[in-house]
């Protein structure tokens, strides 16, 4: 038989949710709800589809439509001629650099093998 002692001990432990919890989970029994909970998904979700619908009825308006869908479409070109024009110049400024560094090494090791040829002459 066990001592009041074991018993209260016993009974305090089991009463200790977070320590009950906390071994349930250590041993794979109990796994902790999600803190991002399956109506927020659904909100946004919800949030989603409301503006992805205001944009088509935006885009598709009777009166208004057809010069907006223009204007993006020349805002698109717009923006892709930029990019297109910023990538072809980054790429002549690091082929540029390239060419340097590579003349560079060129004249050191021009230089080395004059200075090799000067030390083997003998005065």
């Amino acid at each position: 038989m066990m001592d009041r002692d074991t018993i209260k001990s016993f009974t305090s432990r089991v009463m200790d949710n977070d320590r009950m919890r906390s071994f349930a989970e250590r041993a794979g029994l109990y796994t902790p709800p999600s803190t991002t909970g399956a109506l927020g998904r659904e909100v946004a979700l919800l949030a989603a589809g409301v503006g992805v619908g205001a944009l088509i009825m935006y885009m598709l308006d009777p009166e208004q439509g057809r010069r907006r869908r223009a204007l993006a479409r020349d805002q698109v070109t717009s923006f892709a001629n930029t990019a297109e024009k910023q990538i072809e110049a980054k790429a002549r400024h690091y082929s540029n650099k390239a060419r340097g560094v590579v003349n560079r090494m060129r004249g050191n090791a021009s230089d080395a093998v004059d200075a090799v040829r000067e030390g083997d002459q003998s005065f």
